[in-house]
């Protein structure tokens, strides 16, 4: 079998992969295709290969199991520098942040699972570890001269914010994500900035009826019953490598049937919400890259103008009043 090989360089972070065969290496090029690179010193080393017979993953303490929403069981170990992820009889993932390598290993036929349950939190980890920290939110940015000012919308699963950011991606704002965003916290080299990954959009039918600029995009499959897959990217600007400064977060709330309603929310709650959602307890003092994390949230907070907001009916209404509150 032919090995395949890429490079990229996502925000600084230089990744270089190697995998058995072009099936395996398109969830990463699904994830950073957009950064691709030349080969460089220094970069994160990722191996990915085939296996009729999983390796044993059971040295580290088990901190999580579940299921992913397609059904896998899943077991997440981990210490503070290394993760492992078993997908049960499909693949597993051992990353060693010290030593800046991971493997994934599948079987063939399970190539589908590695994306979600084996690069996103590969990629999470590995950029969390060299200070871009991810957020579990939408974001879009406005270009106001001399800055471009992002908008974060942070909320529960079910709150709307795919649906929020689309409708404010339909009235002139930049889509930056849907749901992975990264924070990197002001250093001597660049001031604090929002970016994001951009992948197909779970979408409800509901949203496609309330949007029906996004009946025209390319639909790629059923998510249940009530979601498909819906690729922005045609009808939008790319944002690969574009970044923002802070502007605005929005947290949602429950909708209502009466008109969009907006409340300012004090940055003690803001920062406790958004910390609720997005510092992992890997280490329970809050130490290192987790401390860190916490620190950045807290950054990102002190910098922006924070909000609650419970959605109307009336979509086409949001994107005025997004752009009064960022002004």
């Amino acid at each position: 079998m032919c090995s395949v090989q890429a490079h990229f360089d996502v925000h600084g972070e230089r990744i270089a992969v190697e995998a058995d065969d072009p099936a395996l290496l398109a969830p990463v090029q699904a994830a950073i295709g957009a950064y691709a690179a030349q080969p460089g010193d220094g970069a994160f080393c990722l191996r990915i290969r085939y296996a009729q017979h999983l390796p044993a993953l059971t040295d580290l303490p088990e901190f999580w199991r579940g299921s992913l929403p397609n059904g896998s069981r899943i077991i997440f170990r981990c210490n503070p520098r290394r993760r492992q992820t078993e997908v049960i009889d499909q693949a597993t993932a051992d990353v060693d942040l010290s030593a800046g390598r991971a493997e994934f290993v599948v079987r063939p036929g399970a190539e589908r699972c590695l994306l979600e349950a084996c690069v996103l939190p590969w990629l999470c980890d590995i950029l969390n570890d060299q200070g871009h920290y991810v957020i579990h939110a939408a974001s879009l940015f406005l270009d106001r001269p001399p800055q471009r000012r992002a908008v974060l919308i942070s909320g529960l699963s079910g709150r709307g914010k795919t649906t929020t950011a689309l409708g404010l991606a339909g009235e002139g704002f930049s889509l930056l994500a849907d749901d992975i965003t990264f924070f990197s916290p002001a250093t001597p080299h660049h001031d604090a900035q929002l970016w994001g990954l951009r992948f197909p959009c779970k979408v409800h039918r509901q949203t496609i009826q309330m949007l029906p600029w996004l009946a025209g995009l390319p639909h790629r499959g059923h998510i249940g019953n009530d979601e498909v897959l819906v690729d922005v990217r045609p009808a939008a600007a790319p944002t690969t490598r574009v970044a923002a400064s802070a502007g605005l977060i929005l947290f949602l709330n429950p909708h209502n049937p009466w008109q969009h309603q907006v409340h300012p929310l004090d940055k003690t709650r803001a920062l406790v919400r958004l910390v609720n959602e997005n510092v992992r307890a890997y280490e329970k003092h809050r130490e290192g890259s987790d401390g860190r994390a916490f620190a950045a949230m807290a950054e990102l907070v002190r910098t922006s103008d924070t909000y609650e907001v419970s959605l109307g009916p009336r979509l086409q209404e949001l994107g005025a009043l997004v752009t009064s509150l960022l002004r």
